[in-house]
């Protein structure tokens, strides 16, 4: 028996949370545990919904629609890859077809661009302004 399922037998209420795991094994952890112990990844699930309410919280400012917006992530960690899903999670709810949604919501790995026009560098590690750059 593994060491979550023995602490959520000896504590029925407990939930479990991963921290810190690359995608690659949180994501298999998430779903090996879903149906019989409560988990939880930070990272995946914390972030994304922190993102989400902030994104919910703005439109419900500007009286726009999820469904009417495109997001691009730059980098596809685990943080990004977590809060793209949900929001396209949230656009289905709102009606839209799960799979328009996800291609509305782009993970990009952006090597170097420079934006002149915005004064911005985008780094494959941050954004740095065009006077650092």
């Amino acid at each position: 028996m593994s060491s979550s399922r023995r602490c959520s037998k000896l504590y029925p209420k407990c939930c479990i949370q991963w921290e810190d795991f690359a995608n690659i094994n949180a994501v298999p952890i998430l779903e090996r545990y879903r149906n019989e112990v409560c988990t939880f990844n930070d990272d995946i699930q914390g972030t994304a919904g922190g993102g989400l309410a902030g994104i919910l919280a703005s439109l419900r400012l500007t009286k726009q629609k999820i469904t009417d917006q495109r997001f691009l992530f730059l980098g596809a960690g685990s943080a990004g890859t977590g809060i793209a899903e949900l929001i396209s999670q949230a656009m289905a709810k709102a009606g839209m077809d799960i799979h328009e949604a996800r291609r509305g919501n782009a993970l990009s790995m952006v090597a170097v661009q420079h934006y002149e026009n915005i004064g911005i560098s985008l780094l494959e590690d941050g954004i740095v302004t065009s006077a650092e750059a």
